[in-house]
C-alpha cells in the first residue's frame, strides 16, 4: 500500500468532523454531538476487502476503544481498559498487545508529544475524537511493540480509521503516522 503524505483534506485536521465512532459527528466532549458515546458500530467499510479480521486487529480495535473512551469520558486509560477487559474473551497475545498499548498511553506525555511534533502547527485537541484515539493507540503501539513492523501498525490503523472515522480519516491517519514512524523508527519505512 502506498502511503500518501500531506495535510488532512479540507485544510485542517479538525473542524466540524467526527465524534463517536459510528455515532453523531460533533467533536470534543461538551461540544455539539460530542460527549461519551459507546456506539462502536462498523460504518460499512473495512472487512469487505477479502481480508479476515485478525486476532491482532481485534486487539487494536480494543486499544482504539480504550483510547477513545478514556479521552471523551476523561477517565484514566488503565481504568477504562480494566472495565472493558472484564467483558472480553481475549487470547494471551491479544491481551498482551492491549496491555502494552495501555501502558504506553498511561505514561504521561510521551504519545501525545510524538503526535504534536508530527502534527506541526495543529493542536491535538482540534482533531476529531476518533482520529485522535486511532493515532494515540497506533503511536503507543509503535513505542511499546518494537517487534511489530511500523508498516503493519500503520496499515491496521488506517483500516480502523476508515471503519470508525470519517471519509477522510484513513488518509489523515496515514499521513500523521508516516511522520511519527519516521521519527520513532528511522529506516523502517
Amino acid at each position: 500500500m502506498t502511503r500518501a503524505r500531506g495535510r488532512h483534506p479540507g485544510g485542517s485536521p479538525g473542524g466540524p468532523r467526527g465524534g463517536a465512532p459510528g455515532g453523531p459527528r460533533g467533536g470534543a466532549p461538551g461540544g455539539p454531538g460530542g460527549g461519551p458515546a459507546h456506539n462502536f458500530t462498523d460504518r460499512g467499510r473495512g472487512g469487505d476487502d477479502g481480508r479476515a479480521d485478525t486476532g491482532r486487529r481485534r486487539a487494536r480495535e480494543l486499544a482504539f476503544r480504550v483510547a477513545y473512551e478514556s479521552d471523551v469520558n476523561h477517565d484514566a486509560v488503565a481504568d477504562v481498559w480494566q472495565r472493558i477487559a472484564a467483558d472480553e474473551r481475549l487470547t494471551d497475545d491479544q491481551r498482551e498487545l492491549v496491555d502494552d498499548v495501555v501502558g504506553a498511553l498511561a505514561r504521561e506525555g510521551g504519545v501525545d508529544a510524538h503526535l504534536e511534533e508530527a502534527l506541526e502547527r495543529w493542536p491535538l485537541a482540534r482533531l476529531a475524537a476518533t482520529d485522535r484515539a486511532v493515532l494515540r493507540a497506533a503511536v503507543a503501539e509503535l513505542v511499546a511493540r518494537a517487534g511489530i513492523p511500523a508498516p503493519i501498525v500503520i496499515d491496521e490503523s488506517i483500516e480502523i480509521a476508515r471503519r470508525f472515522g470519517t471519509d477522510e480519516s484513513g488518509r489523515f491517519v496515514n499521513g500523521v503516522l508516516d511522520r511519527v514512524a519516521r521519527m520513532l523508527r528511522p529506516g523502517e519505512l
